[in-house]
C-alpha cells in the first residue's frame, strides 16, 4: 500500500490555505458592499474581528501541519538509510557465506565422500548434489531476480523497463540497482 509523497501533502495544505483565503477575501468584500448599503458595519466589524484569529490559528495549524511531515520524512530517511545498511551486510555476509561454502565443496571434491548440504537462498531449498559430479561440471550461480535485474541493465535496459519485463516494482529494480553500486564500492574501499 502505497502513500502519497510528503510533497502531495504539503501543495495540499497550501492549495486549502489558498482556498480558505480566497474565501475570506471574497467574505469580506461582500460584508463591505453589504457595509456600504446597510447601517450594520458594526457587525461587519465584529465578524471580521472574529476571523482574524481564526486565520491565525489556520496559519498556525498549517505550520504544525508542516513541521510534522517533515519530521516523518526524517525519520523515514532515517529508517531508509538503515534498511540499506543492513542489507548491503546481509548481502556482505551472503557472499562470505557462498564463498565459503564453495571452498568446501572443492576442498571435498578430490575425496569419494559424498555430501549433500542445502543452502537457503530467496526462502528456496537447492539441493547440491553428491559432490563426485562438481569436478565435472562448472558450479552454476543461482539464478536469482537480482542476477537477471543486474543483467539487463548491462543490456541497457533502464528500471522501468526492467521492472516491466520482471514484473516487479519500479523501487524494487531502483533498489536492487543502488544495493549494487554500494556494493561495488564497498568493494573497491
Amino acid at each position: 500500500m502505497e502513500i502519497f509523497a510528503i510533497e502531495f501533502y504539503i501543495v495540499l495544505q497550501l492549495l486549502i490555505n489558498l482556498a480558505l483565503v480566497f474565501l475570506i477575501v471574497y467574505f469580506l468584500r461582500k460584508m463591505r458592499a453589504a457595509m456600504q448599503k446597510d447601517a450594520s458595519r458594526d457587525a461587519a466589524r465584529q465578524v471580521a474581528t472574529m476571523m482574524d484569529p481564526l486565520l491565525k490559528e489556520a496559519d498556525k495549524v498549517a505550520h504544525l501541519f508542516e513541521s510534522q511531515i517533515n519530521e516523518k520524512k526524517q525519520i523515514i530517511d532515517s529508517i531508509n538509510d538503515k534498511l540499506d545498511s543492513r542489507i548491503l551486510d546481509l548481502k556482505f555476509m551472503l557472499e562470505k557465506a557462498e564463498k565459503t561454502m564453495k571452498k568446501a565443496a572443492e576442498n571435498l571434491a578430490g575425496s569419494n565422500i559424498q555430501v549433500k548440504k542445502e543452502l537457503i537462498k530467496d526462502s528456496n531449498k537447492v539441493e547440491v548434489e553428491d559432490i563426485e559430479d562438481l569436478p565435472e561440471r562448472k558450479a552454476k550461480p543461482l539464478s536469482t531476480q537480482q542476477d537477471m535485474i543486474f543483467e539487463l541493465h548491462n543490456r541497457g535496459y533502464d528500471a522501468e523497463d526492467i521492472a516491466k519485463e520482471l514484473s516487479l516494482l519500479k523501487r524494487e529494480v531502483n533498489l536492487a540497482l543502488s544495493l549494487k553500486k554500494k556494493l561495488m564500492f564497498m568493494e573497491k574501499s
